[in-house]
């Protein structure tokens, strides 16, 4: 059912809603809405939570706009992408390639290629590149607790090396870290008090015990996508949950998917009609987010759907046919 009340009956339904946004918390500003349209004056402190490539977009933004006050960007580790640069991927076939292993092994393989290739006169970027092909099925036989530890410990490392600036953007930020525009900080919020000027910020720096204060005139919430899609304010996929028609994985990233795309039910029973593509099927494929990834995924979903169906329609009319 459409918002307008209109309804659509379907045999199969693909869920591919992409990437969803948490409804806004008070306090903080929608990184989709312009610097202008926010409200924030160019004199303005303005404090990004997050460090990922929406805070480079915002700053961009911002930039853009002729802000001249300080920007902060404050994540756990204040850790930004890395800048890409032309590299030929690392040809690794798929016997070098250590899966099942356990995480500490397999990012010990990494960091190994990686030291070796460098050595020779290689980029890293090579053996990220390299090691794409064969992400989904790294994840996918990763065992549980490794996959937890990834995503507590080495997610934003590896993010900041699989997720990369394009070298102009690099270029903009560097000059604004440079200039002292930009500050980027590892720490933790710990309380926000809105006042008439914005809002006074308490925060622990990364591996320190002393709580510091900042007093800025708006505050950007860049952390990124939801991660768990029960926060999330789409009405199909809340519609979903609320059916008992789908459940969230033990990781809480995405919705629970087979092998095949199939969303599984409450009751850890994959439907034989509702589907789902792109990010919400990160807790099964991972790197689920780039258009080539997606659309292999989409393929080999629309190749199963139609050789059901020809199947279907066999066992339906086959009897008959003379």
């Amino acid at each position: 059912m459409l918002d307008d009340g209109r309804r659509y009956v379907g045999d199969i339904v693909v869920l591919a809603t992409g990437h969803d946004t948490r409804s806004s918390s008070p306090g903080y500003l929608d990184p989709w809405v312009s610097p202008a349209s926010a409200g924030i004056a160019n004199d303005d402190a303005v404090l990004i939570l997050g460090t990922g490539l929406t805070m480079v977009d915002y700053v961009l933004s911002l930039l853009a706009d002729g802000h001249r006050g300080p920007i902060i960007g404050m994540s756990r580790r204040g850790l930004l992408a890395k800048a890409h640069r032309r590299a030929d991927p690392v040809r690794i076939e798929e016997r070098e390639v250590p899966f099942g292993v356990d995480i500490s092994r397999l990012l010990r393989w990494i960091r190994g290629r990686v030291d070796t290739h460098v050595a020779q006169g290689g980029d890293w970027r090579s053996v990220i590149d390299g090691i794409r092909p064969y992400t989904q099925r790294l994840w996918r036989e990763l065992p549980p607790a490794s996959k937890r530890r990834f995503l507590e410990h080495a997610r934003a490392w590896w993010d900041v090396h699989r997720h990369r600036m394009a070298p102009e953007v690099e270029a903009r930020i560097a000059h604004a870290l440079y200039a002292g525009h930009l500050t980027l900080v590892a720490g933790k919020i710990i309380g926000i008090e809105p006042n008439e000027a914005g809002a006074s910020v308490r925060y622990r720096p990364r591996g320190q015990r002393e709580i510091r204060s900042l007093e800025v005139g708006a505050i950007v919430d860049c952390t990124g996508i939801v991660k768990d899609p029960r926060a999330s304010a789409n009405p199909a996929v809340r519609s979903l949950f609320d059916q008992g028609l789908a459940r969230v994985d033990p990781l809480c990233i995405g919705i629970e998917t087979s092998a095949d795309c199939a969303i599984i039910n409450r009751d850890g029973v994959p439907s034989r009609r509702l589907f789902a593509v792109g990010p919400l099927t990160r807790a099964a494929f991972w790197e689920i987010i780039a258009i080539p990834d997606i659309r292999t995924q989409c393929a080999a979903l629309a190749a199963m759907l139609a050789t059901n169906d020809e199947e279907q329609q066999f066992e339906r009319f086959g009897a008959q046919s003379p």
